[in-house]
């Protein structure tokens, strides 16, 4: 999870010798980074905001998943430089590498492109698509007291800002929060695109409710 961590644990796990890294900590494509605007026939020339591509949800393009794959080019050349036998009809390393971005444990705005959403939330996450194309991954998930992951989060994406403002984004937050579980499921209302553009995403109120988001990581087969 966002501002728990992820950055310190992903520099002392790189110290270790069986680590290749990965090009960049957070390659954030599971989430925001797989869907363009197509216009013109290509994919423009840069990275598209979360809110300009939910505003074209419908006419957004799939980047293909050799894209993904494409970012462990050099991690899987060192990892086949370290395999042991290489004439065994089973070579083994011990070499591992991965992806450290931490939003793919809550960000599932364009759920709804996949599978229905109904009252309850989406029916397909980004859990279930990881676990499909690649159910051997092992993953590790950092929490953090949610008010003070909350607030560190606010300080990082907000300029200029004090404590009241926080109390004043945060009160609307909640209020807009309670609005929603009265209509909708607590699992529609964390997941719900629309609410958090609503509550302001620099707020990022919804990623606290971990209970219902490792409990549907760990119902994920």
């Amino acid at each position: 999870m966002e501002k728990c961590g992820t950055t310190d644990l992903y520099q002392r796990i790189s110290i270790h010798p069986h680590i290749v890294l990965s090009p960049a900590k957070e390659l954030q494509w599971w989430t925001r980074r797989r869907f363009f605007y197509q216009q013109d026939g290509a994919f423009p020339g840069k990275q598209q905001s979360d809110e300009y591509k939910l505003r074209h949800k419908g006419s957004l393009v799939n980047v293909p998943l050799k894209h993904y794959y494409a970012f462990f080019d050099k991690a899987a050349e060192a990892i086949g430089t370290s395999v042991s036998d290489a004439n065994s009809s089973t070579p083994y390393h011990h070499m591992i590498t991965g992806d450290g971005s931490p939003n793919v444990i809550y960000w599932n705005d364009f759920a709804e492109i996949f599978s229905a959403v109904d009252r309850n939330g989406p029916k397909e996450l980004v859990a279930h698509q990881l676990a499909s194309l690649l159910p051997e991954s092992k993953f590790i998930c950092i929490l953090r007291e949610p008010t003070d992951r909350l607030y560190s989060s606010y300080l990082f994406f907000n300029r200029g800002v004090t404590r009241q403002s926080f109390h004043n984004a945060v009160t609307k937050g909640i209020e807009l929060f309670n609005d929603c579980v009265h209509k909708y499921s607590l699992r529609y209302c964390t997941y719900s695109w629309e609410l958090k553009e609503r509550v302001g995403s620099t707020v990022n109120l919804m990623q606290g409710i971990y209970s219902v988001m490792v409990r549907d990581w760990l119902q994920v087969r």
